[in-house]
């Protein structure tokens, strides 16, 4: 396959994966509409820049306007033309194969984030989740690792989606405050020791696996706490669930205030 008809793939795939991207963010929306953009607190009116929707509201935005533009650039660079002869191509081809669980290694973590653990999750502990598999995974360029990963990261949302289904989560937290958010970060600290062991495995580890799994872990637990800094205490836009690290976070604000 020479170059051309490399990037006519990737665009190809742009399409399908800006589709699904763009469908996710009209439903992110829905969602957060439905949460009070104004309310009334002991007689005192909240403006609807502190209101908890205004989060969600600006991450389907962008993920609709991205989602939008990589549609429009696949289409662009005849990425549709492509899609057309692989459908013909793949009906000969077996459903689980390295595109499908390429495509369920982004959907699976997306869909967890958003309809389970950002709504039972410390925000810190949920996008730290998230993180962790979806920059891993691809990052690696291991399929065996991103194949094996899948599994435990699915295995885990469907507990969440139990968790979240039968309320387990608020009897649990009834019983012990931040008994989820422990939770969480448990399943946290067993994908990293699982994801540590499946690359450590790889005859390329010290060489170069091991530099990014530094990476991705340095990315993943960072970049939610700084994410967490600018809008709960720079903006005051609340969390979708402050739970145990938004509360330490708490401590360490008013004690150095």
């Amino acid at each position: 396959m020479n170059q051309d008809d490399q990037n006519k793939q990737m665009r190809g795939a742009d399409i399908v994966i800006g589709i699904i991207f763009l469908i996710l963010g009209i439903l992110i929306l829905i969602g957060s509409f439905q949460m009070p953009l104004k309310d009334s607190y002991g007689g005192v009116e909240s403006a609807w820049y502190v209101s908890p929707a205004l989060m969600p509201i600006i991450i389907g935005i962008v993920m609709i306007l991205l989602a939008a533009t990589i549609v429009s650039f696949g289409f662009k660079q005849g990425g549709l033309e492509l899609l057309k002869e692989n459908r013909i191509i793949r009906k000969s081809q077996p459903f689980f194969n390295e595109d499908t669980v390429r495509f369920l290694a982004v959907l699976v973590p997306l869909v967890g984030l958003v309809y389970f653990d950002l709504r039972m999750l410390d925000f810190c502990i949920a996008v730290a989740l998230y993180l962790t598999f979806t920059i891993g995974v691809f990052h690696f360029e291991k399929p065996e690792v991103l194949t094996n990963t899948l599994k435990l990261y699915s295995l885990l949302m469907f507990i969440n989606l139990i968790f979240r289904v039968f309320n387990l989560n608020v009897m649990l937290d009834s019983l012990f405050l931040w008994t989820t958010d422990l939770i969480g970060i448990v399943e946290l600290v067993v994908l990293l020791v699982y994801m540590k062991k499946q690359v450590k495995a790889q005859d390329d580890y010290e060489s170069n696996l091991k530099h990014r799994y530094n990476q991705m872990i340095r990315v993943s637990l960072i970049t939610p706490l700084v994410i967490a800094v600018i809008f709960r205490f720079a903006l005051r836009v609340p969390m979708p669930k402050e739970g145990f690290i938004m509360n330490f976070m708490y401590l360490i604000y008013y004690a150095i205030r």
